[in-house]
């Protein structure tokens, strides 16, 4: 027989139908479309079929109460565990059956959920007041900080932006320069610190610490042990230096219009220093070619450009707004302004990667990409009373099956599908994904 068993999660929460965030600033934005990149769907397309009950239930949870803060995901993954915020404890469920691993006492002052990661047998909790960690197997509290401190490896980093803030808002004396430590993740000992020249930032997705003067001297670090790298030059664009971002080796600086007229970037390989193109605040591989996105500083659109890696020569363009993820038949192009949960995006259309030309109609069905790395996906569509699911193979939509549920937010990992669905409390359901399914 299929287990229920009860969630207890606080008081007064209600899933709401559907999470459509607000268009966010441009750092916000990309990595939104970073969440898209990770679906990096593999496969080949193929005619539609009829479901095939690749999909089976393993279990339901009931959300008795939860926590009443809103924004963000109630439950979401570390790991191996599904993690549950409440008003008064943290859950820790596993992931493939749903058993409950630990629950301890929990609480914040925030009025949203925090963001849950995990790595080196730590689940962190982290929001805009604080981070705790927590022992991944026992749930036992290993310590707490007040500002937020996020995984690059297997090391916790915390990045306070004094300079950048003071910049934004300049009045007064500057409070500091920016600053960069890393911590144990499992003791919270603090391992190394850099100070920012007053700017300082971190990539994330290279594990690199990044110092900027006014001037621009450029000095890297290793984030994973606060060891120099390498130093050498990267100016920032005319007008009042405001702040430097790094993402995935491309390094960018900018600065404030001193008439008024917004800001300006400049972007570097953060590996060479070299220039990038001037029309491009960010580009990633797209199949064979690559994509290049910009910002409009005045509308906040973004436009991505499909080009030549070697020429830059245009092959064309979607729509402003978008960003696209490439799979082996073409691209699916996404909206890059909204999504469903942490990482589901609103899909379009699927594209001809030389062209632009439209293959397949997607309108209605959200994209789901896997958390553990698998570059699995899963095309998710709302039914009225139900929800299906489905990938692409062969030449269209393939269903694996339709859920009996309509869902508010879903996990992908290993295999598992785990939705919260229902109205009010609403109950959390795991479903067995079929890995022979196409992608």
């Amino acid at each position: 027989m299929m287990r229920t068993d009860v969630i207890d999660l606080g008081d007064g929460w209600g899933a709401e139908d559907e999470v459509v965030l607000p268009p966010r600033r441009v750092p916000e934005l990309r990595r939104r479309v970073a969440c898209a990149l990770v679906l990096l769907l593999a496969g080949t397309l193929g005619a539609a079929a009829a479901p095939v009950r690749e999909i089976a239930e393993l279990g339901r949870f009931d959300l008795v109460g939860a926590s009443t803060r809103s924004g963000g995901d109630t439950v979401q993954s570390a790991g191996d565990l599904l993690v549950v915020q409440g008003d008064v404890a943290v859950s820790a469920y596993r992931i493939t059956d749903g058993t409950l691993r630990w629950r301890v006492p929990h609480s914040s002052a925030e009025s949203e959920h925090g963001m849950v990661m995990g790595a080196n047998g730590v689940v962190l909790l982290a929001d805009s007041a604080q981070t705790t960690a927590f022992d991944a197997e026992t749930g036992a509290t290993l310590w707490s900080r007040q500002r937020g401190v996020y995984p690059v490896g297997d090391i916790g980093v915390e990045l306070i932006n004094n300079a950048t803030v003071w910049e934004q808002s300049p009045g007064g004396p500057a409070p500091g320069p920016d600053t960069v430590t890393g911590f144990d993740l499992r003791t919270g000992r603090t391992l190394w610190t850099v100070l920012g020249t007053p700017y300082a930032t971190v990539d994330h997705e290279r594990r690199l610490t990044v110092t900027a003067t006014a001037d621009g001297a450029i000095a890297v670090y290793d984030a994973r042990d606060g060891r120099p790298l390498r130093r050498g030059e990267a100016k920032f664009p005319a007008g009042r230096p405001m702040y430097l971002s790094a993402y995935s080796g491309v390094l960018r600086l900018a600065s404030a219009d001193p008439a008024g007229g917004g800001l300006s970037y400049l972007g570097y390989d953060l590996t060479t220093l070299r220039p990038l193109p001037t029309d491009a605040d960010f580009g990633y591989p797209c199949g064979r070619y690559r994509c290049e996105e910009h910002v409009d500083q005045t509308s906040g659109n973004i436009r991505v450009t499909v080009v030549d890696p070697q020429t830059r020569a245009v092959r064309w363009q979607p729509g402003p707004n978008t960003s696209l993820v490439p799979i082996a038949a073409g691209f699916i192009v996404v909206d890059a302004t909204r999504s469903y949960g942490r990482y589901a995006n609103y899909a379009d259309r699927l594209v001809d990667p030389d062209s632009g030309r439209t293959l397949l109609d997607l309108t209605g069905w959200l994209i789901l990409g896997a958390e553990d790395g698998s570059q699995d996906y899963l095309l998710v569509r709302d039914a009225g009373q139900s929800t299906q699911v489905a990938r692409i193979v062969g030449g269209g939509v393939r269903m694996l099956g339709v859920l009996p549920d309509r869902i508010q937010q879903c996990v992908y990992r290993a295999a598992r599908l785990s939705c919260v669905v229902g109205e009010g409390p609403g109950r959390l359901v795991i479903w067995r994904v079929d890995e022979q399914g196409g992608r």
